[in-house]
């Protein structure tokens, strides 16, 4: 008997299969939600991130050519 959830659990074709276990499995979940204001994302607010590490690498602001 086969487990509920196993490697293969909403892979209904080879095809799904194939293209998780081969291209997707490996790749970083990049998840756009967010809680920022749409106000401030349609102004291009700068957050200041000095001092802020993200898996133990320092953030550094990065300036944005405006256009």
């Amino acid at each position: 008997m086969t487990e509920f959830i196993n490697d293969n659990f909403i892979l209904h074709n080879e095809t799904a299969r194939k293209l998780y276990h081969e291209y997707a499995a490996e790749m970083p979940i990049i998840d756009y939600h967010n809680h920022l204001n749409p106000e401030e994302i349609f102004e291009d607010k700068m957050y200041g991130l000095e001092g802020t590490t993200i898996s133990g690498v320092p953030c550094v602001p990065t300036e944005y050519p405006r256009s």
